[in-house]
């Protein structure tokens, strides 16, 4: 690490001189290897991108970093490795929270007997009380608009569907 800011330091105290503070320069540099190390992972092989995602499963909570771990949770195929499932699960799930949507629907679906307690705030928003009068005029047909309408209109309903897809193990378990 030292070594690479090391050379990177005359490069940086060009910058500092133009007026661009080193905090900045730093960020807009971790911000484009972000990027670079994302649009990597869809060619890695799944040696590489196996070994890349065991170093990058600590860094999940940092947030400079995060986003290459939820690329790479996208990007491996079934089953994902116990010890990111472990890793996701500790302190009550708080960092499953933090995964976008299809890198937590991955998780969900490689494990939803231990993260499906994370759908029921959604379920429970879904099926309250004020809402049976929606879905009465829906069973008997008398409402106006179109299902896929009324569907898109339910935020719980579309976050339900994003996060569970069409996984059918997630579904049983429901």
């Amino acid at each position: 690490e030292g070594g690479m800011l090391a050379s990177a330091a005359p490069g940086l105290a060009l910058v500092e001189a133009l007026g661009v503070p080193r905090d900045q320069a730093l960020g807009a540099l971790v911000s484009c290897a972000q990027r670079r190390l994302i649009g990597r992972v869809p060619c890695l092989d799944a040696p590489t991108r196996d070994a890349f995602l065991a170093e990058s499963t600590p860094l999940l909570g940092d947030l400079s970093v995060a986003p290459v771990g939820h690329a790479l949770i996208e990007a491996t195929p079934a089953p994902l490795p116990s010890y990111l499932i472990e890793a996701l699960a500790a302190d009550d799930g708080r960092l499953l929270l933090t995964l976008p949507v299809g890198a937590k629907r991955r998780v969900i679906e490689a494990a939803p007997e231990r993260f499906m307690s994370e759908l029921h705030p959604l379920i429970l928003s879904y099926i309250q009380p004020q809402k049976h009068a929606r879905v009465l005029a829906d069973v008997l047909g008398t409402s106006k608009v179109a299902p896929a309408a009324r569907r898109a209109a339910c935020t719980p309903l579309t976050e339900l569907i994003a996060l569970i897809g069409t996984s059918e193990p997630s579904y049983r378990h429901l």
